[in-house]
């Protein structure tokens, strides 16, 4: 059984107030938590993850809330920058970290939003939210 902590409710609420309308992808999205918080906040959110396993997760927990589970798919932002698609809204929770290039990891997520938008990440410190110069 999976649920929202304490912890991750008040991040997702005080993330929520930083996403800007549209489209958002978490990166890293894990078991589906924000995922599932942000659609059910009237947000269009999708997640991806690279572990197959923590997808099939995320797409059980979906489909428990009776939210369509293919809102979260196996993959990386390196797969997706090359086609183009940029995203309204990026968010990475608790990510950065497991990436042995932390640099060359949040560019990937910068590449994927339109200039001038922020790059979300971790919101557990005063640079939780980025808003990087291009």
């Amino acid at each position: 059984m999976q649920f929202v902590d304490f912890r991750s409710a008040n991040l997702f609420r005080m993330l929520t107030h930083h996403v800007r309308p549209g489209t958002v992808l978490d990166v890293g999205c894990g078991g589906g938590g924000m995922v599932a918080w942000l659609v059910e906040h009237g947000h269009d959110a999708r997640g991806i993850d690279l572990n197959a396993d923590t997808v099939a997760a995320a797409r059980r927990f979906l489909a428990s809330r009776g939210r369509d589970p293919m809102r979260v798919s196996c993959g990386s932002p390196a797969e997706i920058i090359p086609t183009g698609l940029t995203l309204d809204n990026v968010v990475s929770m608790d990510t950065l970290e497991h990436n042995e290039d932390d640099h060359r990891a949040f560019a990937q997520l910068v590449a994927l939003t339109p200039p001038g938008r922020p790059a979300h990440r971790d919101g557990t410190g005063p640079n939780g939210i980025v808003r990087p110069a291009r």
